[in-house]
């Protein structure tokens, strides 16, 4: 089953996204504290996420929803771009090779251990979502001697879920959204 997904860029990057599809960092610009954050995230990655081969670094990232796009971008640095955005819409064909996992935990006071705790494939994160909330467990950031301790994590609900696309995405799985098809968006409620 084919699902669409939505990456937010500037007008001039998604010219490039659509020539040469969207490459981890490459397509994207990321400021060097947002860099450091990744390559820590990823330098602590527990085993069934390494084995799954999935990393900050190595991923793209997009929203599960264009409304969710157009209202939070990427965070950081695109957020405060008071140019035009563009938004792809990216063709997954296999949403067991991506992942989605709580951004919100990609910021402090919260660790690692938190972030990895909420990856889950698209596909069970859509099972889930059919079901009701989707959820996941974690240890808290507050409780570290819980860490090594999965049977005292607690369960929470997806706030803000970020879809990472290993490895990028090809041209042909890229397309523009039409302005005529996107929400209009206040700059004030970002």
């Amino acid at each position: 089953m084919s699902e669409t997904l939505y990456h937010v860029t500037t007008i001039d990057r998604a010219e490039r996204c659509l020539e040469e599809g969207l490459m981890p960092y490459l397509t994207t610009m990321s400021r060097p504290e947002t860099l450091k954050l990744d390559m820590y995230y990823d330098s602590v990655r527990p085993n069934d996420v390494v084995e799954r081969g999935l990393t900050r670094l190595g991923s793209v990232y997009a929203h599960l929803e264009l409304s969710k796009a157009v209202s939070r971008r990427n965070g950081g640095w695109l957020n405060h771009y008071t140019g035009k955005i563009a938004v792809l819409a990216v063709q997954i064909s296999d949403p067991t090779k991506v992942f989605v996992a709580d951004g919100l935990l990609n910021v402090a006071p919260h660790i690692p251990e938190e972030y990895w705790a909420s990856v889950m494939t698209l596909q069970a994160y859509r099972d889930q979502e059919r079901e009701g909330e989707p959820v996941f467990q974690a240890p808290c950031w507050h409780e570290k001697h819980n860490l090594l301790k999965p049977d005292r994590w607690k369960r929470y609900i997806y706030m803000w879920p970020e879809v990472l696309i290993p490895g990028g995405v090809e041209p042909a799985a890229v397309s523009l959204v039409p302005d005529e098809l996107m929400p209009i968006n206040n700059l004030d409620d970002i």
